[in-house]
């Protein structure tokens, strides 16, 4: 645990922890990540909540709160209901039929915001995800034997991809849920692949060009009982 700790610290204090100390709430810590990591997007409270896995309530609050303050403005846009925008990779359902159009309310960050340049370049230096708390996620899922950290966590663009978790028997609902709320803390889509213990050493042993450049390339391993 201690090499954690020593990778996610400025200043002594945890990184995560000085977002928070800017905002006062970890929804906040979400929208702020949301916003600046995707700053052209544009965002009705339906996909925000999606995204920052929040309640209507406290998600209405803070979004006055932001608006009220400039960080963000609105516009009308149409959206269609139905479908399904699950991002990265692993197993995905889709919708065939697009839905209704309507028109809705959307978010978007203000660029002129006084603060834009320090915030969008604080939240990209940061890691954004503390490690202590994936780590604490992904053992709840039995079955899991190796997870490599890549891309956003160890902020690189020189990998094909930001996480690989190797394992049998893992309960489909639990990595889902730890995905989405992974993708919640990161503020943006990340792409992961997951696959058995057996395609994993057949895929390594194949030399496979995925499997060599996760390793090759700049990463960390959360966990590694394989002990590759």
């Amino acid at each position: 645990m201690d090499k954690f700790k020593k990778t996610n610290i400025i200043d002594g204090m945890p990184n995560e922890l000085i977002l928070e100390q800017l905002f006062d709430s970890p929804l906040k810590v979400r929208l702020l990540k949301l916003f600046l990591r995707n700053s052209g997007g544009e965002f009705s409270v339906t996909k925000i909540r999606r995204r920052a896995r929040a309640n209507g309530s406290g998600l209405t609050r803070e979004l006055q709160k932001l608006l009220k303050i400039g960080f963000v403005k609105t516009k009308t846009v149409v959206e269609r209901t139905g479908g399904n925008s699950r991002a990265g990779r692993g197993v995905k359902r889709r919708s065939k039929n697009r839905g209704a159009a309507k028109k809705v309310k959307a978010y978007f960050v203000n660029r002129g915001f006084p603060l834009y340049n320090e915030l969008n370049s604080l939240v990209l230096k940061l890691l954004p995800v503390s490690k202590e708390k994936m780590l604490q996620k992904i053992k709840a899922i039995s079955g899991v034997k190796l997870v490599l950290l890549s891309g956003v966590f160890i902020n690189s663009d020189k990998n094909r991809a930001d996480l690989l978790i190797v394992g049998d028997n893992m309960s489909r609902k639990k990595l889902n849920n730890f995905l989405q709320d992974l993708e919640a803390d990161v503020g943006k889509p990340i792409n992961y692949a997951i696959m058995s213990k057996k395609e994993f050493y057949y895929r390594h042993d194949m030399y496979d060009r995925f499997i060599h450049d996760m390793l090759e390339y700049p990463h960390e391993k959360l966990i590694n009982k394989l002990k590759i």
